[in-house]
C-alpha cells in the first residue's frame, strides 16, 4: 500500500467544521477522497491538479468562429499547438459566430 500523508502531516489541523462533505448513507463526514486511482486528502488533490495545470506555460488563444453549437464543454485542435480547452466564450448573436479562449492542454 502507498504511503499516504495525513492531515497533521501536511499542516491541517483537525477541528470541528460545519462545512464539512457528508456521506448520506452514514451520516458520517467523508475522510478521503479518490481520484480512481489513488486515495488521498482533498487537499492535497486539489493543490496537485492547479500545480499539474499551471506549472509549465501554456498557449492561450482567442479566436472566432461560426456558431454551430458550441458548447464551453468542447475542446478544439490547433495545427501546431496541438488540443486547446475552452477557458471562455461569448456569443454574438447578431453574427452568429463565438468569440472562444482556449488554453492549450
Amino acid at each position: 500500500m502507498p504511503d499516504v500523508e495525513t492531515t497533521t502531516s501536511l499542516g491541517i489541523s483537525s477541528n470541528v467544521s460545519y462545512t464539512n462533505v457528508i456521506n448520506t448513507s452514514t451520516n458520517q463526514a467523508v475522510s478521503e477522497i479518490t481520484d480512481g486511482v489513488n486515495t488521498d486528502i482533498a487537499e492535497k488533490l486539489y493543490v496537485d491538479q492547479y500545480w499539474n495545470y499551471y506549472n509549465s506555460p501554456k498557449i492561450i488563444m482567442d479566436t472566432d468562429i461560426h456558431n454551430n453549437g458550441y458548447s464551453i464543454f468542447n475542446t478544439f485542435t490547433v495545427g501546431g499547438f496541438g488540443k486547446m480547452l475552452t477557458t471562455g466564450m461569448t456569443l454574438n448573436i447578431k453574427e452568429d459566430t463565438v468569440h472562444i479562449t482556449g488554453r492549450q492542454c
